[in-house]
């Protein structure tokens, strides 16, 4: 069992934050992870979306070519343009996520320091920084998973 005493050595050990800038780096952490995780799902979305644009402009292009509207060598230029412009489409993808984990991942820190302040605020119930204090051990949890492996994805399935 913890003894009272070494808790509360634990807590005064830590840095004090007041609990409205915690707030503020918790706020703060919790936009910027938004908006870097919603660049990765854009970006992920057009990745996945590539070979169906790519279905349609070739489409697009084989029309043209049966109205008239250019010859052959203009019809290959554009299957060429449109393969080229897929590619892009599918491989922006490793460019985008790898810099938005940054960002994401500066954001989990903020979270991190956020919590951490609110398990140091003293006119917290000891419950209160408990959970704090935890939630920040599984921030710093998941900012290293991050960190050390590139692909770590999460599938939950209902069966």
């Amino acid at each position: 069992m913890v003894d009272k005493k070494d808790q509360d050595g634990f807590f005064k050990s830590l840095p004090s934050m007041s609990k409205e800038k915690a707030t503020k780096y918790l706020i703060y952490g919790l936009i910027i992870s938004i908006i870097f995780s919603l660049i990765v799902a854009t970006s992920m979305s057009i990745a996945g979306n590539a070979n169906a644009w790519l279905t349609y402009a070739n489409y697009q292009n084989q029309i043209g070519y049966w109205e008239g509207l250019y010859g052959y060598s203009e019809y290959q230029q554009n299957l060429i343009a449109n393969q080229n412009t897929r590619n892009f489409m599918a491989y922006q993808n490793v460019i985008f996520v790898n810099i938005a984990r940054v960002g994401i991942n500066i954001g989990l820190i903020l979270m991190l320091i956020g919590f951490i302040g609110f398990a140091t605020n003293e006119k917290l119930d000891e419950k209160t920084r408990h959970i704090s204090l935890t939630l920040a051990g599984l921030i710093l949890l998941i900012v290293m998973l991050s960190l050390f492996f590139t692909n770590v994805t999460m599938n939950i399935t209902y069966t």
